[in-house]
């Protein structure tokens, strides 16, 4: 998701379940033309597509699978409902064609041109067998990658932080506008995903905004979203991907985390506490 996001993917909306029926609800970019799209579910990738009709238009096909359309609209129709019933987040991500770039006199698709890239690096699971199709891809681009770490020219490398220069997240953590604290549990860990909680939502950001989540002391920030629609009283939950979860897995679980909102689109987690040796294993208490 934080790839998507770097390259300029937008969340335009959501998928919903309501009295078993599936819904989308699009909040954005409905009635573009020329969209890489993808399905991603709790922060992770599972589905990469494009289209020439609007986005409401590809996912009304989703939506209405009928008996004439394609087999990938049935799979990803099941898929995104079987999730949504097991209480998970599905956001739809939308990469618009802004139509100004051109080769000469001829316009350039970039969902078309994109496509296969994201799909090679990525392997999204709902792909299938699109995935296996592009490993030759994948591989041409590692060895294109190595061909040029072998070569002769060198970028420079970029030049340590001056002892008297001050980075903006050093400035940020001195002035934080708020701060919460939360348990790190399992689902956490897992997903890349955490609940803020009901006194963090005055001072985060709207659904789908795009927020910074700067980890420890690191200076470069995690690219996350803002969900709206998880949590019944709209509460937010940030949801930061891959990259989140491998750092929340360097922690214990059950772990306190510190949350300082900078902004309602930058904040910091930190570690605040480990957890009490009860928290690690009741079992060795009891004995």
């Amino acid at each position: 998701m934080n790839r998507l996001l770097a390259i300029g993917f937008e969340c335009a909306g959501h998928w919903v379940l309501r009295d078993d029926r599936l819904y989308v609800d699009l909040k954005k970019l409905e009635i573009v033309r020329n969209v890489l799209y993808a399905f991603v579910v709790d922060g992770e990738v599972k589905y990469i597509g494009k289209s020439v009709r609007t986005l409401r238009e590809r996912m009304g096909n989703y939506l209405s699978p009928g008996t004439s359309q394609k087999r990938t609209n049935f799979k990803n129709n099941r898929n995104i409902r079987d999730l949504l019933t097991q209480g998970a987040a599905v956001d739809i991500y939308v990469l618009p064609d802004n139509g100004m770039m051109h080769y000469g006199p001829y316009h350039l698709n970039l969902a078309a041109g994109l496509e296969d890239s994201l799909v090679a690096a990525l392997a999204p699971e709902w792909n299938g067998k699109d995935r296996r199709i592009l490993d030759e891809a994948a591989a041409a681009s590692t060895e294109a990658n190595e061909d040029a770490l072998n070569d002769d020219a060198r970028p420079e490398a970029v030049p340590p932080l001056q002892d008297n220069a001050v980075s903006v997240t050093s400035k940020a953590a001195t002035i934080a506008q708020a701060e919460f604290e939360f348990k790190l549990g399992t689902t956490y860990q897992t997903k890349g995903f955490f609940n803020s909680g009901v006194e963090s939502s005055a001072h985060l950001g709207e659904d789908s905004e795009k927020v910074e989540i700067y980890f420890g002391d690191e200076v470069e920030p995690i690219l996350g979203l803002i969900n709206r629609t998880c949590n019944a009283n709209k509460s937010p939950r940030i949801f930061g991907g891959p990259e989140l979860r491998q750092r929340f897995q360097t922690l214990p679980e059950l772990s306190t985390i510190k949350l300082e909102v900078f902004s309602p689109t930058a904040i910091r987690l930190q570690l605040s506490a480990l957890p009490a040796p009860n928290e690690l294993n009741p079992i060795i208490e009891r004995a």
